[in-house]
């Protein structure tokens, strides 16, 4: 195995130790709450990723990032780990045919992703069923944490752009 390939498995194992810490962090009680809301730092991470190293390694890192969620969540399993797949895939494409990878771009492919995945977990658990206000719980409470996550993104962004620009000179040398 030449130098380029053990910088390459090594960037992705750093992404992969990040995304779990930022899953401790995100499930420890009381541990970033505001209002009642906590945001999916690694549902972030996995749109960052995305955005930088394009829709296949997005998509796979996606779905890891997904299941990690998956584990502490209250959807079914697989449910975040597919959605979060998903829109991965389509922020990487996004960013590799009209969009560039800047942090405005991040905090609104972050917004997008968990408005997606939120959104139809909310159509189908709650509106659906006939919960009593649940357009007062979408705002109260989806909403935020769609915000949430998007602001998280943007504390997340700069570190990642630091981290791929130290590997990927590590990989061109």
């Amino acid at each position: 195995m030449n130098s380029k390939t053990k910088y390459v498995i090594f960037k992705y194992g750093v992404y992969c130790l990040l995304a779990v810490f930022l899953c401790v962090m995100q499930n420890t009680p009381g541990l970033f709450v505001v209002c009642g809301v906590k945001p999916m730092p690694v549902a972030a991470l996995a749109v960052i990723v995305a955005m930088m190293e394009g829709e296949l390694a997005g998509g796979l890192f996606g779905a890891y990032a997904g299941f990690l969620c998956d584990l502490y969540g209250a959807d079914k399993v697989g449910y975040t780990a597919l959605m979060l797949f998903v829109c991965c895939v389509a922020v990487g494409l996004a960013v590799q045919t009209f969009m560039r990878p800047v942090a405005l771009n991040c905090a609104l492919f972050t917004f997008l992703s968990m408005l997606v995945i939120r959104g139809i977990s909310f159509f189908f658990v709650i509106y659906i069923r006939g919960v009593e206000d649940a357009g007062l719980f979408f705002l109260t409470s989806v909403l935020p944490l769609c915000l949430y996550t998007a602001a998280t993104g943007l504390l997340l962004y700069p570190l990642m752009t630091r981290i791929r620009m130290v590997f990927e000179e590590k990989i061109q040398t």
